[in-house]
């Protein structure tokens, strides 16, 4: 894989990544949440998000962490513009450092585990304020994969129980068919 390439790719892992903690946030916490602040952009001034733009880019992020820092910023505006880290921007650092871990088909193309650093240069926070999110969201976050391997167990189930239905059915079509079948030769 050449520069390009690899580039390409981390950038692409990088926008998947970032997607996965918004379904991943938003499938599990939104009656948590109050979205309602991301929305107020009255809140914002264009001084506060130009500097938030400035210092990102002072810090000569990687292809990924920029692509990831543009995506916060445009869905996430109030939370990652503010000095205050808001409920919503905590779980995003724990969530995305949780799902910033690369598969092996990932890692043998060049990924590499999400770290603090990385998060520190995409939400604009210290590694300290990084460290607290991810230790605070811990507990959530196991919440969220007991409840999606219960839901998966759950799916799995349910598919297992409409296969046996259906081969049910099949094999009572088929003895209705072998029944109707043999009537007439045993009439003759």
């Amino acid at each position: 894989m050449n520069e390009f390439e690899q580039r390409a790719y981390m950038a692409e892992l990088g926008e998947k990544l970032a997607k996965r903690v918004y379904d991943m946030l938003f499938r599990y916490t939104t009656c948590i949440l109050d979205i309602g602040e991301e929305n107020n952009l009255s809140t914002l001034t264009v001084y506060e998000i130009m500097n938030k733009v400035r210092d990102a880019m002072a810090a000569e992020p990687n292809d990924v962490n920029k692509m990831c820092f543009l995506e916060y910023l445009a869905k996430y505006p109030v939370s990652m513009c503010k000095r205050d880290v808001s409920p919503l921007l905590k779980r995003l650092i724990g969530f995305h450092y949780r799902l910033g871990i690369p598969t092996e088909q990932q890692k043998l193309n060049g990924a590499e585990k999400i770290s603090y650093d990385d998060l520190s240069e995409i939400f604009g926070r210290s590694k300290a304020t990084i460290s607290s999110c991810v230790n605070e969201t811990e507990s959530e976050w196991n919440e969220i994969q007991r409840q999606a391997t219960l839901e998966t167990e759950a799916e799995e189930e349910a598919k297992r129980q409409l296969i046996a239905e259906k081969k049910k059915k099949l094999e009572e079509e088929e003895q209705n068919e072998g029944t109707n079948d043999k009537q007439p030769n045993e009439r003759s």
